[in-house]
């Protein structure tokens, strides 16, 4: 009976064994999975990383684009008033010239009615 107990006894040991052995097997597959996900996981924090880089470095680029836009327009709208205070002058000188050149045909044909033909 003894003899029985520690056969039982014997074969409980193994299985127990056994079964601690599928456990620890699960374990390091568990563990190899998750060592896995992790450096996935560092894979992705680093591309993620670079990609904030270069959306900063383009950022930055357009903060540049955009104020050397601004400038330009600065300068556009500027050089526009130039153009339009100069097209004023001409305006102006046009005018004056026309009303000169009337008086000088009103002179000339005044003149050319005082003299006999």
């Amino acid at each position: 009976e003894e003899a029985e107990e520690e056969r039982d006894d014997v074969a409980q040991l193994k299985r127990d064994v056994q079964q601690l052995k599928e456990e620890a097997e699960e374990d390091r597959d568990d563990a190899a999975e998750m060592k896995r996900g992790a450096k996935e996981l560092k894979e992705e924090a680093e591309q993620d990383r670079e990609d904030a880089v270069e959306l900063k470095r383009h950022a930055q680029e357009l903060k540049e684009e955009t104020e050397d836009d601004r400038d330009e327009a600065a300068n556009l709208k500027r050089e526009a008033k130039e153009l339009r205070d100069e097209a004023e002058e001409e305006t102006e000188e046009a005018a004056r010239l026309k009303s000169e050149a009337r008086d000088f045909k009103e002179e000339a044909a005044e003149e050319q009615g005082r003299i006999p033909s």
